[in-house]
């Protein structure tokens, strides 16, 4: 049954080490079927530009910043 969502910042020793932090919960109207209420992904790439994760169904999804979201951050 889907109880929580947790969040955990990995990669480097360092990171690995933070908690894990729960994220508010959905109403129930809004929630996903029970069967989809589970899934992980793993990073495979994250750089200032471009961040690339694969799922626990297959997916692989790739994102891509917008020029101003870039911007901001180089000047960070």
């Amino acid at each position: 049954m889907f109880e929580e969502t947790l969040a955990r910042v990995g990669g480097a020793a360092l990171l690995d080490a933070l908690p894990a932090w729960a994220l508010p919960a959905l109403p129930e109207p809004l929630k996903p079927p029970r069967g989809l209420r589970s899934a992980t992904f793993d990073l495979s790439f994250l750089d200032r530009e471009l961040r690339v994760t694969r799922g626990d169904r297959g997916e692989l999804r790739v994102y891509a910043r917008d020029d101003a979201a870039g911007e901001e951050l180089a000047r960070r």
